[in-house]
C-alpha cells in the first residue's frame, strides 16, 4: 500500500515538474521574444534567432513581352517574403534562408504573360568551424516558374517552369591561421520544363511539347587561401564537373528511328548533348592596397566540352575552352562611399544550347547619406557569346552575340529600424547580332539570320518600381 502511494506521489511530483519544466521554457521563450524590438529580429535565448521580412512593390514595365515592336507594357504588383534562421554555436553553425518572390502583371494586354514566381531557399552550415579540420554543407534549393509567350518568329512559348538543388559537402584543413585548404564534392539537379514549338510545324514534325530538360551533374573542387598579409590574400581553385542532360520527347516518343535523329530538324526537340565535362582554374590575389583602395584579380582558364551527341556523333560534338577572370577596383574614400569598377568574364552550360560565354563590364557606387538614405547605382554592359549546335548543314539554333546595355539606379529611406521605403530604375537595351559561326538564314529559311535575330532578340525596355520593406 505504501508503495503504491509512493509511486503514485512521484507520477504527480514528475508531472508537475514536467509542468514547470514547460512552463518555465514558454516564459523563457516569451521574454526572449518579447525583448526583441521590431529591427532586431526575433531572439530564442542566445543561440537561436529568426529574421522575417516581407517587401511590397508596384512596378511599370515599358515592355513585358521583350520585343523589338509592338511592346506590351504593364503595371504589376509583386509581394517578396523572406525569412533567415540563425543557429550559432562555437562547434556547430547553421544559416536557413527563404526568399520569394511573386509578381503578378495587372494589364489585361499582358494576359499572356500573367505573373512571375521565384522562390529560393539557402542552407550553409559549419561543423568544428574553429577547428583544424572542419566541415561546410551548403544547399540550394531553386524554383521558378512563369507565364511567357514570344513574339519569336519560330518559338511559341507557354509556362516556364526551372527547378533545381545544388549540394555541396566540403572539407577544410585549416593548419594555422594564414592558410585554408578545402576539399568539396557537388551535386546539382537541374529540370527545365518548356511547352514550346523549337521549330514551325504540326505536331510530329516540330511542333510537339511541352519539351523537357533533366540534368544531373557530380564535381569536385578544390580551394586554397593563403593570408600572407592582414589584409591580402592569394587564391588558388580548381573545378571539375560532369554532367549528363536527358531530354524529352526523345526521337523515339516521336517515331524517329535514332539513324534519322541527326537528320532530321523536326525530330530534335533540344539540341543539347546529354553528357558536358566542365573545367576551370582559377588564381588570383585580393586585398587592401592602399587605405582607401581594394583590389581583386583573378585570372585562369576553363571551358566545357560536349560528347556524345545523340544527333549526330561524328559531326556536332562540340565546345569551348578560353581565358576567364574576375577583376575589381573599390574605392572607398570613407567608410560610407564605394565606387568599384568590375570585370567578369565567365562561361555557363544551357539546357538547349551548347554553351554561354560572358563578359561584363560595369561600373557600381553605394553610399549612405545622414545614416537614413542608402543610395546605389550599377551601369555597364554584357557582351554575351550564344552558340549552338547545328540544326542542319544550312541553319543553326539562335547562335548569336548580344550587346547588353543595362543600368540601375535604386534609392532606400529608412523610416525607422523596421520600415523602409525603396524606389528603382531598371532600363536595359539587348541588341543581337550573328557570330562568325552563324549561318545566313533563319531557322525557317524566310529572311536572313541577322534580320530574325533582330526581331527575335533583339528590345529596349526599363522598369520602374515603388515599394515598402518591413523587418522585424
Amino acid at each position: 500500500m505504501i508503495a503504491t502511494l509512493l509511486a503514485v506521489a512521484s507520477k504527480v511530483r514528475e508531472a508537475h515538474g514536467a509542468r514547470a519544466l514547460v512552463l518555465g521554457l514558454l516564459a523563457v521563450l516569451a521574454c526572449s521574444t518579447a525583448m526583441a524590438a521590431p529591427g532586431d529580429g526575433i531572439h530564442l535565448g542566445s543561440r537561436v534567432s529568426f529574421k522575417p521580412v516581407l517587401r511590397v512593390d508596384f512596378s511599370y514595365d515599358s515592355n513585358v513581352n521583350r520585343s523589338s515592336g509592338g511592346g506590351i507594357d504593364s503595371g504589376a504588383l509583386s509581394v517578396r517574403p523572406a525569412l533567415t534562421a540563425d543557429y550559432d554555436h562555437e562547434e556547430l553553425t547553421v544559416r536557413l534562408s527563404y526568399e520569394h518572390f511573386i509578381q503578378q502583371y495587372l494589364s489585361p494586354d499582358a494576359a499572356s504573360y500573367s505573373y512571375y514566381d521565384d522562390l529560393v531557399a539557402k542552407l550553409d552550415s559549419q561543423i568544428l568551424p574553429h577547428r583544424v579540420v572542419g566541415l561546410e554543407i551548403r544547399d540550394v534549393v531553386s524554383s521558378r516558374s512563369y507565364g511567357y509567350r514570344s513574339e519569336y518568329d519560330n518559338f511559341v512559348y507557354g509556362l516556364m517552369e526551372r527547378s533545381y538543388n545544388d549540394l555541396g559537402l566540403i572539407g577544410r584543413y585549416s593548419p594555422g591561421q594564414a592558410l585554408d585548404l578545402f576539399l568539396g564534392l557537388h551535386w546539382l539537379y537541374n529540370l527545365e520544363n518548356l511547352a514550346t514549338n523549337l521549330l514551325s510545324g504540326a505536331p510530329g514534325e516540330g511542333g510537339t511539347g511541352p519539351g523537357r530538360a533533366k540534368e544531373n551533374s557530380l564535381g569536385v573542387s578544390m580551394q586554397g587561401k593563403w593570408r600572407f598579409f592582414p589584409k591580402t590574400m592569394l587564391l588558388v581553385e580548381m573545378n571539375y564537373s560532369r554532367g549528363k542532360w536527358q531530354n524529352t520527347p526523345e526521337c523515339s516518343q516521336l517515331g524517329v528511328t535514332a539513324s534519322e535523329c541527326g537528320t532530321t530538324p523536326s525530330a530534335r526537340l533540344m539540341y543539347k548533348s546529354p553528357v558536358v565535362n566542365q573545367w576551370s582554374l582559377l588564381s588570383g590575389i585580393a586585398g587592401q592596397v592602399t587605405n582607401t583602395i581594394q583590389a581583386k584579380i583573378y585570372l585562369g582558364y576553363g571551358g566545357l566540352y560536349n560528347s556524345e551527341d545523340p544527333n549526330d556523333v561524328s559531326e556536332n560534338v562540340g565546345g569551348w575552352d578560353g581565358l576567364l577572370a574576375q577583376v575589381a577596383f573599390t574605392y572607398s574614400p570613407i567608410d560610407t562611399q564605394h565606387v568599384s569598377l568590375e570585370f567578369d568574364r565567365r562561361y555557363a552550360d544551357s539546357s538547349i544550347h551548347d554553351y554561354f560565354i560572358t563578359n561584363s563590364f560595369f561600373l557600381v557606387y553605394s553610399g549612405m547619406f545622414a545614416s537614413r538614405v542608402q543610395l546605389s547605382a550599377r551601369a555597364g554592359m554584357d557582351f554575351r557569346v550564344i552558340d549552338s549546335t547545328e540544326v542542319a548543314s544550312d541553319r543553326e539554333f539562335a547562335t548569336h552575340n548580344d550587346r547588353v546595355f543595362s543600368s540601375s539606379l535604386q534609392a532606400e529611406y529608412h523610416i525607422t529600424r523596421w520600415l523602409t521605403a525603396t524606389t528603382s530604375f531598371e532600363p536595359t537595351v539587348t541588341v543581337a547580332v550573328p557570330n562568325e559561326d552563324s549561318s545566313l538564314v533563319s531557322p525557317d529559311g524566310s529572311v536572313s539570320y541577322a534580320e530574325w535575330l533582330d526581331r527575335s532578340f533583339s528590345y529596349r525596355k526599363f522598369v520602374f518600381a515603388v515599394g515598402v520593406r518591413g523587418t522585424y
